[in-house]
């Protein structure tokens, strides 16, 4: 279980550190304040404790029930082509399933207020993508990882080049003026998800996709980058966590704050 934690903590910081290097020091947007990479990071190992605890339990949970429902009606194959066809089709599905998950974010009041965390950062950058509220993990589980439990039996090799797919999230979120232009309706790039976090009313509940914005353009959620758009992110009131016990306490804290008149109303 340690070995596991300090693996996952290990690959994902390597893959911020090349979005860093590679991408953000050629076009970055604005100076990201080294505390706000700080605090996402104390996030991610925070995260990563909690998911040692619970994670093996959920993961079991949507196993069984994936099977007692009669999971797993396609079977993927683990070698030449039919790995590449099947990882592909693994990662496509799971990405409408977070796509799914992320409108209800935006939709349902709740999960609202449990995301504005992550529509908290300011200075969106390579390590922002792990800012996410502790419960976010568990909902996801029955979002994403359940249905494609029901629909795939995907060996080992899927399941990994799967994990290495979900580090797309520290490239989507850099801190680039990087855009993908008439391609963007493709692959997601940080000028497209940018615009994702935008503070602009014009940009609300736009460009949900996390790797493949073709589910934006065939739900009516597209909005490509115009040249050199590069809008404020952030909440609109301006608030945002500044250490790891308000993250785990944001939207009580928020509440109160709200309630104490330190911050208005949305």
């Amino acid at each position: 279980m340690l070995f596991g934690i300090l693996l996952s903590a290990a690959v994902a910081l390597l893959a911020m550190g090349l979005v860093h290097v590679l991408v953000e020091r050629r076009s970055p947007v604005a100076p990201v304040p080294p505390n706000h990479r700080l605090l996402n990071l104390a996030t991610m190992l925070a995260w990563l404790m909690l998911n040692a605890a619970v994670g093996p339990l959920l993961v079991g949970a949507v196993a069984v029930g994936a099977n007692r429902l009669g999971g797993g009606m396609i079977v993927l194959s683990d070698h030449g082509w039919g790995l590449a066809a099947g990882a592909f089709a693994y990662v496509f599905v799971a990405d409408a399933g977070e796509y799914g998950f992320h409108r209800l974010q935006h939709t349902v009041p709740w999960l609202w207020s449990l995301h504005t965390l992550h529509h908290s950062e300011p200075h969106i950058n390579s390590t922002s993508g792990v800012l996410h509220h502790w419960s976010a993990m568990i909902m996801r589980t029955a979002f994403v990882a359940l249905p494609l439990g029901l629909l795939f039996r995907a060996p080992a090799a899927v399941l990994s080049i799967y994990f290495l797919s979900t580090l797309y999230v520290h490239f989507m979120h850099a801190n680039s003026t990087l855009d993908f232009g008439r391609l963007s309706w493709l692959l997601s790039s940080p000028s497209y998800h940018r615009i994702h976090h935008s503070v602009e009313p014009e940009h609300y509940d736009r460009n949900f996709a996390f790797i493949f914005p073709i589910y934006d353009v065939a739900l009516g959620t597209y909005r490509r980058a115009r040249p050199g758009e590069l809008p404020a992110t952030g909440l609109e009131d301006g608030d945002r966590p500044h250490d790891l016990l308000e993250v785990m306490l944001w939207p009580v804290r928020r509440r109160l704050r709200r309630w104490n008149g330190l911050i208005t109303a949305q």
